[in-house]
């Protein structure tokens, strides 16, 4: 269209004379739609104008074509030779009432066809585009590339999608539920990409946690997110396994706890397939920064059997032109065993990192991907993720899912297991990690929360509601999101509701009782103002005056209400003695304390030993009573001692 070309001149001068040039201007200029690829012999730019500025040019500007990836890097992109003349657009002739311009310019690879572009087909283009003010200042500008496919055939390359939706989980320290927004909006992108392209064949991860809170916050809206999601789980989407929770499977080993790494990754399978009907996949698995050769072994262990690594954590690093972005490497395991991987292009994640609209990041990415196709060889593939700092907005996911599907150089497929032949020749690395964050304290403090959750289960006689809403607490504050001030907020709010817990039980003082006998059975009674039934362990000890034929500790099962027991005991002296009474938790250590008291027990009947010892004292003092009395006796004057020799 040539209808769009201004090259006039006086047209310039006249209006630069109406509005001086020290007059301060302001705009802003961003592309909102683009042709995505040349076809059909046209091409449309979409452009946004913000601001005051009411006169001024949109100026586009044709590039020397560029034939590797390489030179699609921010610094060097549009740095090259101009091709052609601008094109030359007042503002007052394209701007609408909502300060957006469209221009539809003629594409064609012959001069004589006096298009307004003339462009080789298979080639990528750059393009400036520049907004200025009437005396020519440029207030703002950006570089996009405008992608021209090939006439030959060239067979399309195999690309894999995957997209993670993460954040902090919903459920709260004190027990509410709080949603992070971006998280939702996030979800509402996918849900709707999924809803409008049930075909297209992508991998996505999802955070279980706010799966579970979506589905029990009781919103309409919530059920309805949820419920948007699932019908492309049963078509073309596939779901990725993932934590329960954000966590870091090698900060977790590193404190001798992998198996809460691998809790946290069994919950969120429940999850998947209780709530959305689906089974994720482990097979491969996206690795963390931190990922060491043992992380290798511990997620095979878990499942995975192929990984994705961003090349900044190898070593060596693969350059721009390494075979590496489009053939399966190998990662050395802690026993030099090699593992299929994987290696993202560090250069697509900053088309996403780098430019904050949507449209220019995807265009971005296509001109990767159309490069790449059109240079490597047939059995070459590329996986792109997109990286979990940048939000899927709707307008991001749609264009990706929009565009990957159809675009001629591009064949969409899932991230299916990777092949690793017997005879791999190809290059192998070692996983360069970054620091892990510490978890030693937040796995002690774990470790101890764990330990009285265990107790409080065993009281109740197995999993109960109460016991299952703290440990999902202690699961949420796993989160990697959290701060240590947060995680101890959880610890905390757990605690409490323990301790809460432990008062609910009361043994009345002043039972005090009287022995008649040796061996008798004492009443005690005990409160439990729990709505359930309660195991506990009766700890007894004694003074030293009192034995318990029974033993010192009782196994029972209080009702709620008051439970009267009886405590057998056995005197082993006459007089006071005091028993100690101390209701414990049943767990093997009796971690929890739930009540304590002292039974005062008096004894008025002596045992059998003293009976004995008290018979024998008779007895002695007896006889010597006896011969004490015979010995005082006077004798009788009548009495008369008769002497045998006398007669």
């Amino acid at each position: 269209m040539r209808s769009v070309k201004y090259f006039f001149l006086t047209l310039v001068l006249l209006v630069s004379l109406a509005h001086p040039v020290g007059a301060e201007e302001s705009g802003g200029l961003s592309l909102i739609g683009q042709t995505p690829w040349v076809s059909e012999e046209h091409l449309t730019f979409d452009l946004r104008v913000s601001g005051p500025l009411e006169r001024g040019f949109f100026v586009i500007q044709a590039h020397q074509s560029i034939d590797n990836i390489s030179s699609l890097s921010i610094d060097q992109i549009g740095a090259g030779d101009s091709l052609g003349s601008p094109v030359l657009v007042p503002l007052s002739s394209s701007l609408n009432s909502s300060g957006v311009a469209t221009f539809d310019l003629s594409v064609s690879d012959l001069p004589e066809n006096e298009a307004d572009l003339t462009l080789d087909s298979g080639a990528v283009y750059p393009f400036t585009v520049q907004l200025t003010s009437i005396d020519g200042t440029v207030l703002d500008q950006f570089v996009t590339p405008v992608i021209v496919p090939t006439d030959f055939f060239s067979p399309p390359l195999s690309t894999a999608l995957r997209l993670s939706v993460t954040g902090p989980p919903p459920l709260q320290s004190d027990g509410s539920l709080v949603f992070d927004e971006t998280l939702l909006t996030e979800l509402r992108s996918l849900g709707d990409a999924i809803d409008s392209h049930p075909s297209v064949p992508v991998t996505v991860q999802l955070p279980p946690a706010s799966v579970v809170g979506l589905s029990r916050s009781g919103l309409e809206s919530h059920g309805q997110l949820v419920d948007a999601l699932t019908p492309g789980f049963e078509s073309s989407v596939k779901i990725a396994s993932s934590s329960f929770v954000t966590a870091d499977p090698e900060a977790w080993r590193q404190v001798n706890r992998s198996d809460v790494y691998r809790d946290l990754l069994t919950h969120g399978d429940v999850v998947f397939v209780d709530r959305l009907g689906v089974s994720p996949q482990r097979s491969v698995t996206l690795l963390e920064p931190t990922a060491t050769a043992e992380t290798l072994s511990l997620l095979l262990q878990f499942g995975s059997t192929e990984f994705l690594v961003d090349a900044h954590h190898l070593t060596p690093i693969p350059d721009a032109s390494s075979d590496a972005f489009v053939q399966p490497v190998a990662l050395r395991d802690p026993n030099g065993q090699l593992r299929p991987a994987r290696v993202l292009d560090p250069q697509i994640s900053t088309y996403f990192m780098d430019y904050n609209e949507p449209v220019l990041a995807v265009q971005f990415l296509l001109a990767h991907l159309a490069l790449l196709s059109w240079s490597v060889q047939e059995e070459a593939a590329s996986v792109v993720v997109v990286p979990g700092a940048v939000t899927l907005s709707p307008l991001l996911v749609d264009l990706l899912f929009n565009t990957l599907s159809e675009a001629p150089f591009v064949e969409l497929s899932h991230l299916e297991p990777l092949v690793f032949p017997e005879n791999f020749s190809g290059l192998t690395f070692d996983l360069w990690p970054t620091e892990v964050t510490s978890m030693v304290d937040r796995s002690n403090g774990r470790g101890l929360v764990e330990m009285v959750l265990s107790a409080y289960q065993d009281l109740l006689g197995g999993p109960h509601p109460s016991v299952v809403a703290l440990a999902e607490l202690l699961e949420a504050g796993t989160a990697g999101e959290l701060s240590n001030d947060e995680v101890d907020e959880y610890f905390s709010a757990i605690y409490h509701e323990v301790t809460d817990m432990m008062s609910q039980f009361y043994l009345p003082d002043n039972q005090n009782v009287r022995l008649t006998s040796r061996q008798a059975t004492v009443p005690f009674t005990v409160e439990n103002n729990l709505s359930v039934p309660a195991t506990v362990v009766i700890e007894l000890t004694s003074d030293g005056r009192l034995a318990f034929p029974e033993g010192e500790e009782m196994l029972v099962t209080l009702q709620p209400g008051s439970n009267r027991l009886l405590l057998t005991v056995a005197a082993r002296a006459s007089g006071d003695a005091r028993v100690q009474v101390t209701l414990r938790s049943p767990d093997p250590s009796r971690l929890l304390q739930l009540a304590s008291t002292q039974l005062f027990v008096r004894t008025t009947k002596l045992s059998g030993v003293g009976v004995l010892l008290l018979v024998m004292a008779l007895s002695v003092l007896a006889v010597w009573w006896v011969r004490s009395a015979r010995a005082a006796r006077p004798v009788s004057p009548d009495y008369h001692e008769v002497n045998p020799q006398e007669d």
